[in-house]
């Protein structure tokens, strides 16, 4: 019996045959809101009743930078339900003709989403303010108010640009939220160490497609496509985009061919599997070879895109010297991938078109990681996959931003190096840096700065 399958229709029929035993008078769908902090005389109403209640606030969720559009459904001033929200491009694509042709279907939002509502009624959820009263790290806190807070914040970076100047203070940030009230602030304050997220995650595939396709995020038409080759990502499985898992397994459902390149058999690798696909046990590091060694099969057999590399690329007779060297054979070795492997997933990714190829913070994590992303990209540009259906879009943003206001005068130069030690550095900063010079007290200062 542990051994056989059921299908999906059969199992949901056996859910609600045991749900109808149970009893639906015994069932308490909201009881663990009473659990996380809800007042036990209040009144929840019956879930068929929500759908008749003037209670959708429409927001977004914030348990982590992807921001999905959801609906909170509110009864009696307490959230009871969260919901994706079909009216909001997040959570259902991530080009505009899926959303198109999606949105009636509904969005999606990921588990942890899902579960914001336990950490909106946590008992143990800081409110308010705490301040530090005891030694370091001996966790001794007490609540103060707000005006509190931002008064004693406010003096001590005052203290901090009169005594050692405003470029003492880095600001680090998760580059999705705010963004912009906060650079103002450092603007206005003089410090040029505003700092973001991406450079602990993806700023090596940002650097890399920027510099090689003059965009640092592509979006993956993964939906359209028909081959789907993937570097060191787990959609299926790290869901920063609540679009991604529905749009992949669309695409697999379509015929698309999936091959994942990841030392981990990640849930992404394990699909791959299920759909004939093929999972790459790369060795961590080596990502720049393997896209090198698949470069090496696609040139040497004349596979690339003529028109595209003719019409859209420069540098091809040096791109082509460059990896000529770089056969299969050289790079199976560093890889841990057989040269037999590696000459057919170029022949496949070469002659199946669409086709995407992409890349995320996995070959970003290594000293090698910039210059690996430039040679994954540069795959996109050799195959002329690149802008069009199934392939890698270009986003077309458009809209109102906020106007961050300038600095007031000249910032002195950068404690992470970025634009002088790293002049092609991303705008989120050089992490490393950062971090080494505020444990040693020493920022880097190009010769000559003050």
């Amino acid at each position: 019996m542990a051994a056989s399958k059921i299908s999906r229709r059969e199992f949901m029929k056996l859910s609600a045959a045991a749900a109808a035993a149970l009893g639906a008078a015994s069932l308490d769908p909201f009881g663990f809101l009473v659990e996380a902090g809800h007042d036990a005389g209040t009144q929840l109403l019956p879930a068929a009743d929500f759908a008749f209640q003037d209670g959708l606030i429409p927001t977004a969720c914030n348990m982590c930078g992807g921001t999905t559009g959801i609906l909170a459904r509110v009864v009696g001033g307490r959230v009871v339900k969260i919901e994706p929200n079909a009216a909001n491009p997040i959570g259902v694509a991530n080009i505009s003709t899926d959303y198109a042709s999606l949105k009636s279907s509904g969005a999606r939002m990921c588990p942890k989403g899902n579960a914001s509502m336990m950490s909106l009624y946590d008992p143990d959820r800081v409110k308010k303010p705490l301040k530090r009263t005891g030694a370091r790290g001996a966790g001794q806190w007490q609540e103060i108010t707000y005006d509190q807070a931002v008064t004693e914040i406010a003096a001590k970076l005052a203290a901090i640009k009169a005594s050692s100047g405003p470029d003492k203070v880095v600001w680090f940030t998760e580059d999705n939220t705010l963004v912009p009230i906060q650079e103002s602030l450092c603007n206005v304050f003089g410090t040029p160490n505003f700092l973001q997220h991406s450079n602990l995650c993806d700023v090596a595939r940002k650097f890399g497609f920027e510099k090689t396709l003059g965009n640092g995020r592509p979006l993956a038409d993964l939906r359209n496509a028909k081959y789907m080759l993937i570097f060191g990502w787990n959609p299926l499985g790290a869901m920063k985009w609540a679009h991604l898992p529905r749009i992949l397994l669309d695409g697999l459902a379509k015929g698309a061919k999936l091959v994942i390149v990841d030392p981990r058999l990640s849930e992404t690798a394990d699909k791959a599997l299920d759909y004939g696909g093929r999972w790459l046990p790369i060795k961590p590091g080596t990502d720049g070879a393997l896209a090198l060694a698949l470069a090496n099969v696609i040139v040497a057999e004349k596979r690339y895109d003529a028109n595209f590399v003719a019409n859209w690329t420069i540098g091809f007779d040096k791109f082509s010297a460059l990896v000529a060297s770089k056969t299969p054979e050289w790079a199976a070795p560093i890889t841990g991938i057989a040269a037999d492997t590696i000459r057919t997933v170029a022949r496949e990714l070469a002659t199946t078109k669409p086709a995407v190829v992409d890349a995320w913070s996995g070959p970003g994590h290594h000293m090698n990681g910039a210059e690996g992303s430039r040679a994954i990209a540069a795959l996109a540009g050799l195959i002329g996959q690149v802008d069009a259906p199934g392939t890698l879009i270009l986003p077309d943003r458009k809209g109102p931003s906020f106007k961050v206001p300038a600095p007031a005068g000249t910032l002195p130069p950068r404690v992470d190096g970025k634009g002088t030690k790293y002049p092609f550095a991303h705008s989120s900063g050089v992490y490393v840096e950062a971090r080494d010079a505020m444990i040693s007290g020493v920022p880097y200062r190009p010769t000559g700065a003050l």
